[in-house]
């Protein structure tokens, strides 16, 4: 097929801050994974499909299949959407005891 790009499951960004390897990007209204770290000014790879185990509001318990948001100022992830973006769905139910949570991420 000649219109073919790639399958859309990463894409490259520019860091605008250090990047651990697991840390949550947001790339416009793309959100996903650090595959690899990244200092200020060096391209990062993001995963924008798959499941991981990222933070969760203390104290929140999460039910699996739930919608889940970015809290980019805390950083975790929480089943309150307000003016947080869309990550994926709770993969797993989190107690809210629990300090993370498995999502599933999907743009």
């Amino acid at each position: 097929m000649k219109n073919y790009f790639q399958r859309g499951e990463r894409i490259t960004g520019t860091a605008s801050a250090a990047i651990a390897s697991g840390d949550v990007v947001v790339i416009g209204a793309l959100i996903g994974v650090a595959e690899t770290k990244a200092a200020i000014g060096d391209e990062v790879t993001v995963l924008l499909e798959g499941v991981f185990t990222l933070a969760k509001g203390t104290s929140e318990a999460i039910s699996k299949g739930a919608a889940l948001y970015w809290d980019a100022t805390n950083k975790v992830v929480t089943a309150t959407a307000g003016s947080n973006a869309a990550i994926g769905k709770a993969f797993t139910s989190a107690l809210a005891a629990d300090a993370a949570v498995q999502v599933r991420i999907r743009n």
